[in-house]
C-alpha cells in the first residue's frame, strides 16, 4: 500500500477522531484531510507530479506535516532538509535532489530563500509558510486550491521520501525510501514500542529526521493524535 492510501484509510476509519494539535489548532482526521487534499491540488496546479522532489525547510509545524501528507497523496517525494543548514548546504540539496519545488518558513533565516534564488527556481514553485520571506506562493493560497479527488495510488516500490544525512565524509547524502519501506518501518516502530490505537504522540523530533517522519506515519496508522512541537522545551512538558 502507498502512504497516501494508508492515510485516506485512516480518515475513513475514524473521521471524527482528533488527528492534529498545534497550540490552539485542533483538527479531526476529516478536517485535516480536507486541507491536505486542497494543498495537494495546489501542488498539482504548480505542475508538480509523481516522482518530483519537493524540498521542505521548516520547523515542525502544521504546514510541514500537511505538505508531507499532500506529497504522499500525489506521489511526490517529500524531501526535508534541516532548517539549521546554511544557504550553501540547502542549495546543494536542492541541486542534488533535482528539486521541482521548495517550501520554507522563517526558521532558516534567509538561507532557504537565498538558495532558491541562486538556483533560479521558478517562484511559482516556491512555497512560503508563516514567517518565511522571499518571492513565492503563500502556503495559505494552496489551501484555497480545488481539492485532489483522492490518492494517486502510486506503486509501493516508488520513492516517497528522501532524507539527507551528513554520513561520515563529504557532502550530505540523500537516502531514498519507498512507500513499502516506510510503511514496514512504521509498523515495526508501533510493535516495538507497543503503541495502541488512538495513542497521542509528541511530534518533537524534527520532521527532517527519521524519527520525526516515523512519528508522523505511525500515529496516523493508529488513528492517534499528533501533538506538533516546533522546539523541545523541557519545562513546558515536565515543569
Amino acid at each position: 500500500m502507498d502512504l497516501g492510501s494508508a492515510f485516506a484509510a485512516a480518515v475513513m476509519r475514524q473521521p471524527r477522531q482528533e488527528a492534529f494539535v498545534e497550540s490552539k489548532r485542533r483538527m479531526s482526521y476529516a478536517d485535516w484531510y480536507r486541507g491536505i487534499a486542497s494543498v495537494a491540488g495546489g501542488l498539482q496546479d504548480m505542475g508538480l507530479r509523481a516522482g518530483d522532489h519537493l524540498v521542505v525547510v521548516m520547523r515542525n509545524r502544521y504546514e510541514m506535516a500537511t505538505l508531507y501528507w499532500a506529497c504522499q497523496l500525489l506521489g511526490i517525494v517529500f524531501t526535508p532538509v534541516s532548517w539549521r543548514a546554511t544557504a550553501d548546504e540547502i542549495r546543494y540539496c536542492l541541486e542534488d535532489a533535482e528539486a521541482a519545488g521548495v517550501a520554507f518558513d522563517g526558521a532558516s533565516g534567509a538561507a532557504a530563500a537565498e538558495a532558491a534564488a541562486t538556483l533560479k527556481i521558478d517562484p511559482r514553485r516556491v512555497i512560503i509558510a508563516a514567517d518565511g520571506k522571499g518571492e513565492g506562493t503563500p502556503f495559505a493560497r494552496l489551501r484555497d486550491s480545488p481539492a485532489l479527488a483522492g490518492p494517486a495510488a502510486v506503486s509501493e516500490a516508488a520513492t516517497c521520501l528522501m532524507l539527507y544525512t551528513s554520513g561520515t565524509t563529504g557532502r550530505p547524502k540523500g537516502v531514498p525510501r519507498s512507500h513499502r519501506s516506510e510503511l514496514m518501518a512504521a509498523i515495526a516502530h508501533i510493535a516495538q514500542n507497543q503503541y495502541r490505537r488512538g495513542d497521542s504522540s509528541l511530534g518533537v523530533m524534527p520532521f527532517f529526521h527519521t524519527m520525526g517522519v516515523r512519528i508522523l506515519l505511525s500515529t496516523a496508522l493508529l488513528n492517534g493524535r499528533l501533538a506538533c512541537v516546533p522546539e523541545y522545551e523541557p519545562e513546558r512538558f515536565y515543569g
